[in-house]
């Protein structure tokens, strides 16, 4: 059994050329904790993030919230594994267009790899993910953009490795539907 804490605070200054200056103040959060018993190994933490951008006139915020639990277990020579991930988004612009949206956000995966020998493995996997954009994306130059939306998308993953001590060969198909 494992616990682990990691925070930061990042505070930065950029300017380009052509722009007004944009000052940034981040703070994260993580908290994690993992089991290992004999073929399982079991996952589940917490991130937290704040961070705050000025620039023009103006403060742009983004705030995360999310969970997340993850089990893998070895049955021989197959691996199964399970993962899902809770996120909340909250975006706040203030002094200019005081918009604001909140997201929530859910991600899975579901996988299975099998080792035939030590050379080579077949894998799958199917998965739900989001991508929330970061606080720079919704300025395009001097403007604010409103219409970001995280991203999400659906993938299924079919694949082999096959590795020894001369070549790898690793070869993964893959179909993926975005928003």
């Amino acid at each position: 059994l494992s616990f682990n804490i990691d925070h930061a605070i990042e505070k930065k200054e950029s300017e380009y050329s052509g722009s007004v200056p944009s000052k940034y103040d981040y703070r994260s959060t993580d908290l994690s904790s993992q089991l290992t018993l004999e073929n399982l190994t079991l996952t589940a933490g917490a991130q937290l993030f704040d961070g705050e951008r000025k620039a023009f006139g103006s403060t742009t915020n983004k705030d995360n919230q999310g969970v997340y639990l993850q089990g893998i277990y070895a049955l021989g020579d197959t691996t199964f594994s399970a993962g899902t991930r809770r996120e909340k988004v909250k975006y706040k612009q203030k002094d200019v267009s005081r918009l604001k949206a909140d997201h929530s956000l859910d991600a899975w995966d579901i996988g299975i790899n099998h080792q035939y020998n030590q050379e080579l493995s077949v894998f799958a996997n199917l998965n739900q993910g989001f991508q929330a954009p970061d606080i720079d994306r919704f300025f395009t130059g001097s403007a604010f953009n409103s219409f970001i939306k995280p991203a999400k998308s659906k993938t299924l993953n079919i694949g082999l490795n096959h590795v020894t001590e001369r070549n790898k060969l690793k070869v993964t198909g893959f179909y993926s539907k975005l928003e």
